[in-house]
């Protein structure tokens, strides 16, 4: 090919790379307009950007979660994105900005397949369905988490690494990238698991293991044990293995992965995508037994076992499968490619393409166009908070379910009894405990007990609170005497009530 027609080439792919990241991120954003509000989480980003521009520091003592806590967490995105802070809108900060990052997995992913295809063509293809994996559009979107930044980085990361691994260039920018992605967030960990099964498996199938393989994966193991160790010290000491699964309630853990069933993590994840990739990957595991085909064996390998035991975020890893899978798929519609052009149906070869990648389009739209926002405040909590914010004690306590925590925190500006961030929490499982058997109780004795245990003052009652505990309306709301309705929203959805009673003769801690 001439060097100009090479470079027009290059130009178009780049044209068409620009195109893809510009309608997933406006797909995106407009998913995450359908509230005028952040998720319940992502009050906390907010609340943390504030703190920032006040003091120059994150919230490491935060005043309100659990009525007073220590958290910590690796300040890297709150400084970044505190950065952006100072000339963008707030709710852009959770709302816009984390959604260009998610868009812009698409550009590691073109480069990433042009190295397994070497055809420029398919890897927009796999680009594109990276970028349009149904499970990657259910993270990020409207909780201004580092997640979406992180995944990003990740696949870079692997693009890096296998750019080094056969040019020898590079080098700087992996590990500049593979340092940026352990201080950003412990998303780093599938990398260094999947490094280990990269060597496991060349191993097995008896091929050579570069000495800067071996080099990279002890850097990646010890500075990532390093950084945890120094950043989550007093998490390990006071969770010990726990800390692996963010001291998270066992009733939250098993709730989330009870309702996930094989058929929505095959469509979340992409079925063509499953296909294709499993396909792509077995064919580059037993006939070409390339070592980025080996590579991407082992991230997928990784992701899974992590699945498996609960060691990530069942979203994030069903994105991140998704993401492998569609990555591999580019390899598998390679060989489909080659193999119909050796057969007398070469003239059918793109169409076939041009065929999966219609049935991929058709199958994926529906679900990502569909997409909702479920963890979304409505306008009568925002209505009954602000309230609060308002008019009650700066020194009340709001007793909500786990979920509503940060939003407590974040509108009306008053502690919680407790949030999402269990790190750092002593006895996490009888506080959850006791909060669904607070408004499961039928008898004020009950309630008022339990509301003077964590010195509540106020108690939230919403359809999250319904959903957390399939009640209603605590029955224990209804005693007058003990309690007060002191807000209700305009259309009846959520209630503040006041605690206006004690059990004498008790204390509580």
């Amino acid at each position: 090919m001439a060097p100009e027609q090479a470079t027009a080439r290059q130009q178009t792919a780049t044209r068409i790379i620009i195109a893809l990241f510009i309608i997933i991120a406006a797909t995106r954003i407009i998913i995450a307009y359908q509230s005028p509000h952040p998720d319940y989480d992502g009050y906390l980003p907010l609340r943390q950007v504030e703190s920032i521009h006040q003091t120059g520091l994150p919230l490491f003592e935060d005043e309100l979660s659990y009525g007073g806590r220590a958290r910590v967490f690796s300040p890297l995105y709150t400084y970044l994105i505190a950065l952006f802070g100072l000339v963008l809108p707030k709710l852009w900060l959770v709302k816009v900005l984390p959604n260009l990052f998610a868009a812009a997995i698409v550009i590691p992913a073109y480069a990433f397949a042009r190295i397994l295809t070497k055809h420029e063509g398919l890897a927009i293809i796999t680009a594109g369905m990276t970028g349009l994996i149904p499970a990657l559009f259910l993270i990020g979107i409207n909780d201004g988490s580092p997640i979406t930044l992180s995944i990003t980085l990740l696949v870079t990361t692997m693009y890096l690494f296998i750019k080094s691994r056969k040019s020898g260039k590079h080098l700087d920018w992996l590990l500049i990238a593979l340092v940026a992605l352990i201080l950003l967030h412990p998303l780093s960990l599938v990398f260094l698991i999947g490094l280990l099964l990269y060597t496991a498996l060349l191993r097995v199938q008896s091929m050579k293991i570069s000495p800067k393989d071996v080099e990279l994966l002890l850097f990646t193991l010890f500075f990532t044990a390093w950084f945890s160790l120094v950043v989550f010290k007093k998490a390990f000491v006071m969770h010990g293995s726990n800390v692996i699964w963010q001291n998270i309630p066992a009733m939250e853990l098993s709730a989330v992965f009870s309702k996930v069933t094989l058929l929505s993590a095959i469509s979340s994840t992409g079925f063509i995508a499953l296909i294709l990739g499993v396909g792509g990957l077995y064919y580059g595991l037993t006939e070409t037994k390339r070592k980025s085909i080996v590579f991407l064996t082992g991230m997928v390998a990784g992701v899974v076992i992590l699945i498996w035991f609960r060691l990530i975020a069942l979203r994030t890893g069903l994105a991140l499968l998704g993401i492998l899978l569609a990555l591999a798929s580019g390899y598998a519609l390679h060989r489909i490619v080659d193999y119909l052009r050796k057969t007398k149906a070469a003239r059918l070869a793109w169409a076939a393409v041009a065929g999966i990648i219609a049935i991929f389009v058709i199958a994926t739209l529906p679900s990502m166009l569909t997409t909702e926002l479920t963890d979304t405040p409505t306008a009568a909590d925002i209505e009954v908070l602000t309230w609060a914010d308002e008019h009650l004690s700066e020194d009340a306590i709001i007793m909500g379910a786990p979920i509503e925590g940060n939003l407590i925190a974040g509108v009306a500006h008053r502690k919680n009894v407790m949030d999402t961030d269990y790190l750092l929490i002593p006895r996490v499982e009888e506080r959850y405990e006791d909060t669904i058997t607070l408004y499961k109780s039928f008898f004020k004795i009950d309630a008022v007990s339990i509301l003077q245990k964590y010195g509540a003052t106020h108690v939230y009652v919403s359809p999250q609170t319904e959903a957390f505990t399939d009640v209603a309306h605590p029955r224990f709301l209804d005693d007058e005497q003990c309690f007060s309705l002191v807000k209700t929203a305009t259309d009846g959805t959520v209630q503040l009530y006041g605690l206006t009673c004690s059990l004498r003769g008790e204390e509580y801690g």
